[in-house]
């Protein structure tokens, strides 16, 4: 009769642990594949997971793609900040603890729906994590907003202090009809005696010829030669905004 080896229970208990902590889900890093205008994304998870086989005992596999997996917007009230996330960005995924529908779905608060914990259903990217070979410039002294948006690197920055600020007739037409409607007024007045004879109450006095005098009241009367409080354009700005 063929001896039956009685099971450690040391063992039992440790392939136990290792199955049930297999099945736990709490931080991963992934990579946003796909995003979605409400605010969810799909996200490659970055490692693979050795699962039990028949044939070869254990293999290893891709971990499945996480889908309608919101994304975290820092924010408060009704202000908030739009980073442009894009595919190929690495995110931290954490993992809920319970089935997470009920919130997502209808914003409320009661029982979760099913009791899956920790699942890869319930997971939320939180951007910005990046590798050692894509590791930013870190100032270490200031708060630093830095970003370029669009496939063509627009710039989208803030205005701040000591700024440059361009404008030229393409982009700002009213602007520059008024400085060139204001040059040609002062290039007249240049060339025009200052002074005439003019008749005053008090008699012969001397002052601006009456027919120039006319034409300069006439002109910045008119509110169409005066430029309006949109006025003036920012073409250019700086694409690292400091604080502090």
């Amino acid at each position: 009769m063929k001896n039956i080896t009685q099971p450690d229970i040391v063992e039992v208990l440790k392939r136990s642990q290792d199955a049930t902590a297999r099945g736990i889900n709490c931080i991963q890093i992934g990579k946003i594949e796909k995003i979605s205008d409400n605010q969810t994304c799909e996200v490659v998870l970055q490692i693979r997971r050795r699962v039990p086989d028949p044939a070869q005992g254990e293999k290893v596999i891709d971990m499945p793609l996480l889908v309608d997996c919101p994304y975290v917007v820092l924010g408060g009230g009704k202000s908030y900040i739009d980073m442009p996330i894009q595919v190929g960005d690495y995110c931290l995924v954490l993992f809920n603890d319970w089935n997470m529908d009920l919130f997502w779905k209808e914003e409320t608060v009661g029982e979760p729906l099913n009791n899956r914990k920790h699942s890869l259903s319930d997971g939320i990217a939180l951007v910005g994590i990046s590798p050692e070979t894509q590791a930013r410039t870190m100032d270490g002294d200031k708060v630093r907003i830095i970003g370029k948006s669009g496939d063509g690197g627009d710039l989208k920055a803030a205005a701040r202090l000591d700024d440059e600020v361009k404008s030229t007739m393409q982009d700002d037409n009213k602007m520059w009809s008024w400085v060139s409607s204001v040059n040609a007024a002062l290039q007249t007045l240049a060339t025009t005696p200052i002074s005439t004879t003019v008749a005053t109450p008090a008699g012969p006095g001397t002052g601006l010829a009456p027919p120039l005098l006319a034409s300069m009241a006439s002109f910045f009367a008119n509110p169409t030669n005066k430029p309006d409080d949109l006025t003036g354009k920012i073409t250019s700005a700086s694409e690292e905004v400091e604080i502090g």
